[in-house]
């Protein structure tokens, strides 16, 4: 599955409608399993690609955290919701900040790929500003000599 993000809309909106397809995918069983490529700045001057896989989710580390929970005695719950609705609130959530960072990190390698060109282009003008200020130089010596 492709997404191409609308300039019509805030990143708000786009994450929030990439959000929503996927979970429809994902709940339809259309999508078994979902990686995220993206780059990465690690410094001003140099870049990743990172896969990172957003579905399905590893739940070894929480089920042991479970575990240690239910053999704790934590009284009376707050508010009694369906387990199911929480999940569902909580993968929405989940994934439109995983995308938001993604996206984030994304922009943040862009400006730096863009803030490195810059620099090489104000690099480049001053040795074409030095050139054509020697070449004006000449040309006006050339012209006092020859008068």
């Amino acid at each position: 599955m492709f997404f191409t993000f609308s300039k019509e809309f805030s990143l708000k909106e786009n994450i929030t409608l990439l959000n929503h397809k996927v979970i429809e995918k994902f709940k339809e069983n259309k999508i078994k399993k979902i990686d995220i490529l993206y780059a990465c700045s690690k410094s001003l001057s140099s870049q990743e690609i990172i896969i990172k896989q957003l579905l399905p989710f590893d739940f070894s580390i929480q089920k042991n955290n479970l575990e240690n929970i239910k053999k704790e005695k934590l009284g009376f719950p707050i508010f009694a919701s369906p387990k199911k609705i929480i999940f569902n609130n909580l993968l929405t959530k989940y994934i439109q900040t995983f995308l938001y960072s993604i996206l984030l990190n994304a922009k943040l390698s862009e400006n730096a790929s863009k803030t490195i060109e810059m620099e090489h282009a104000k690099k480049k003008s001053k040795i074409m500003i030095k050139k054509i200020k020697n070449i004006f130089r000449r040309d006006k010596r050339k012209k006092t000599n020859q008068e």
